[in-house]
């Protein structure tokens, strides 16, 4: 009898055949896709075109209502704030995968005898892109920062290929240890580099000798083909752990995105907090029943390392916008600064105000819980408010006095919102439907930093 011997199919007819039964099962209307999202892209378009193209320096300095409120920086710190920003990249690409895909596809596809290298190779080639298109806004930013080129194409591309060689040298790192583990010290060394150069740059400027761009962006081009070339002859070897590591976070992302919620990805990232924190060593408390819920709640924002280095890295960024923004809009960022903190800081209190049952389970009233749970985004708000008072040294007692307490009211306002109901009122429009009772609910905390900021604005410009 003879022996019965099936073809394996190629990827390219997987991928057409998958696409085959999605439209079937879905149909796509095109008139409708362009009705809703044409015009959005249109102009989303047009002014990321003006921003790269079209917008002078040197116009944001002079001869309009904000001259004065925004500095020019020198070379290095436009250079020290794109290495830093190229770290974040690392970082963000090394949470995310880079190359990803969810249970469905891992189980159906990945187990099979199909070529890995050819299916994962679109979404290798897309990820990639989109390092590059980061790496040219990063670049852009840079330039409207520092000191005025007369063409910055030139950095754009040198940005474009830095970009797609974080994201082509984090797919070789995905596949074992040691490699996320030089690529994660790498990352975190750039940021700090780039922040210490910026840091130097505010307290004394060095003249930085002239250097062809031309020879930069070429080499940072042939390193950018040789490391992205490298990383698509290692997508073969990621296997089903590498490709799951950055699941979670971006099903959360998407899931947040999806429902206009942002608890979804807040749970991942406590979840990804707590497995990195691992085993502690418990301790007894002692004092009354407020300052037991106290000092747990500090306990918890103590043991995760991350939220102290948010607290060194805002007081960091709000001394270096010194050298960016001018006095009346300084009080702004401080504001800002604080907020920041005390969302961190402020774990307990949403995790108090999202669930009923939990109150119950601890006991006592709600505002004695809540009233418990302040205390320790307080001190972070602060304690950023008191070391930062150099910066905001000279501007306006009514600007710069409530910070705190807006920054601790937007938190309440955020932390005890109820959850989201999406039965509420919704505005048709010519573009598709926009879910205004959303929009309200969402800006439930924000708006009173929204207003603060504009009371700012108006004192420091006034």
């Amino acid at each position: 009898m003879a022996a019965v011997t099936t073809a394996v199919p190629s990827a390219r007819v997987v991928r057409r055949r998958i696409r085959t039964w999605r439209r079937a099962r879905k149909p796509t209307d095109i008139g409708a896709v362009l009705a809703v999202w044409g015009l959005p892209v249109f102009v989303a378009g047009g002014l990321l075109w003006h921003v790269l193209g079209r917008i002078d320096p040197n116009a944001l300095r002079s001869g309009d209502s904000v001259a004065g409120l925004v500095r020019e920086v020198d070379s290095l710190f436009a250079v020290g704030l794109a290495l830093a920003a190229f770290g974040l990249l690392m970082a963000a690409v090394r949470a995310l995968g880079p190359v990803v895909v969810d249970s469905a596809e891992r189980f159906w596809i990945h187990s099979t005898p199909l070529d890995r290298s050819a299916v994962l190779a679109p979404r290798y080639w897309a990820t990639t892109a989109g390092g590059g298109a980061v790496g040219l806004l990063i670049a852009r930013g840079s330039t409207l920062v520092g000191t005025a080129v007369d063409n910055w194409w030139w950095f754009g591309g040198t940005g474009a290929a830095i970009g797609a060689s974080v994201v082509g040298w984090g797919v070789c790192a995905q596949i074992s240890r040691l490699g996320d583990r030089w690529y994660r010290n790498f990352s975190v060394g750039l940021l700090c580099i780039g922040v210490l150069g910026s840091s130097v740059s505010v307290i004394y400027a060095p003249a930085l000798p002239a250097s062809p761009v031309m020879w930069a962006a070429a080499f940072a081009a042939v390193s950018g083909v040789a490391i992205v070339s490298v990383g698509r002859r290692h997508v073969r070897r990621l296997n089903r752990a590498a490709l799951e590591r950055g699941s979670g976070l971006v099903t959360s992302l998407s899931a947040a995105t999806t429902t206009m919620d942002s608890s979804f990805f807040s749970s991942e990232m406590d979840l990804r907090t707590w497995r990195r924190v691992g085993l502690v060593r418990s301790r007894s408390f002692s004092g009354s029943r407020w300052r037991m819920f106290v000092d747990a709640d500090a306990r918890r924002v103590l043991r995760d390392r991350s939220t102290v280095s948010t607290l060194v890295a805002v007081t960091i960024v709000v001394y270096l916008c010194t050298a960016v923004f001018a006095l009346p809009l300084r009080p702004l960022v401080l504001l800002l600064a604080c907020c920041v903190v005390g969302t961190v800081f402020g774990r307990g209190l949403r995790d108090i105000n999202s669930s009923s049952a939990f109150r119950a389970a601890l006991g006592g009233s709600d505002r004695s819980l809540r009233s418990a749970h302040l205390v320790v985004p307080a001190v972070g708000a602060i304690a950023v408010f008191v070391v930062c008072q150099p910066v905001v040294f000279g501007g306006s007692v009514w600007a710069v006095l409530p910070i705190p307490l807006v920054a601790l009211v937007a938190l309440y306002r955020s932390a005890s919102r109820p959850p989201l109901e999406y039965g509420g009122l919704i505005l048709e429009t010519p573009m598709g439907q926009v879910p205004v009772d959303m929009f309200r609910q969402l800006l439930r905390g924000p708006l009173v930093v929204l207003a603060f900021a504009a009371v700012q604005i108006a004192i420091g410009v006034g």
